[in-house]
């Protein structure tokens, strides 16, 4: 009759994380010490071909050699998985595009504890448990949505006295959701991608929310910024049209 063996798991998650190389490496060497090489495996998946080797200098060559399209340089997900069968224990670490998972199984409860406080303790800096969302994208959508309500409204008016001031209240409503719900679909997608950033060549910025942004991106927003100080000024101008005159 074979012996009974009592086993321990633990599970790590995690829902934002940036991880450059640096850091990378040291969450496999924690994860996969005690392991021999061929218990070791990293893959990935690409156009639908998924990628495994022993190595990461290997599944990185092979991604770079491959000629399947895309950036060889961004990954979406990263599978590393150690395995013993003899020893009955086995380590997982999965980054994937919504989150990041730690899976920690073995008889040893001691062994399975203790790697599971020692990779927390490596990915608490880098990663978060619970997502956190920015609050400039609402703070935008919101004094976008409440400027073009502003516009509509004193457009409608100025525009034609046969609409009365419930169906100028109706189109500047409809036009402000419009506004709002364009800047938190855009600037919301772009914020997500930018919660789980994984870089396996290199690493990870950490620079403040403006030093992050691309050329483009403050040239748009300095625009945005020029526009809604265009519109206030307009506003000021319809206003006294409109109704500073008796």
């Amino acid at each position: 009759m074979a012996e009974n063996q009592d086993k321990t798991s633990t599970r790590l998650k995690f829902r934002t994380y940036k991880v450059g190389r640096s850091q990378l490496d040291r969450v496999i060497t924690i994860a996969t010490e005690g392991f021999k090489p061929e218990q070791i495996s990293f893959k990935t998946t690409r156009s639908g071909t998924t990628f495994k080797r022993r190595t990461l200098e290997e599944l990185i060559s092979a991604i770079a050699t491959s000629p399947l399209p895309g950036d060889p340089e961004i990954w979406s997900d990263l599978s590393i998985d150690a395995f013993d069968h003899q020893r009955n224990r086995s380590v997982s670490v999965d980054f994937r595009d919504y989150e990041l998972s730690v899976w920690i199984s073995g008889t040893d409860a001691t062994w399975v504890h203790g790697q599971n406080a020692r990779i927390r303790a490596l990915l608490e800096p880098v990663a978060n448990e619970q997502e956190e969302g920015s609050p400039l994208v609402g703070c935008s959508g919101a004094a976008c949505g409440a400027l073009v309500w502003v516009v509509a409204f004193l457009l409608t008016q100025k525009a034609t006295e046969a609409i009365p001031v419930w169906g100028s209240i109706l189109v500047a409503t409809t036009a402000g959701l419009l506004a709002l719900r364009i800047v938190l679909t855009y600037g919301g997608d772009k914020e997500e991608a930018e919660k789980r950033l994984l870089n396996v060549v290199g690493e990870v910025s950490d620079r403040g929310w403006w030093e992050s942004r691309s050329m483009q991106d403050k040239i748009a927003l300095a625009g945005a910024a020029i526009a809604a100080i265009a519109a206030i000024a307009a506003l000021m101008s319809a206003y006294a049209d409109v109704w500073g005159k008796d």
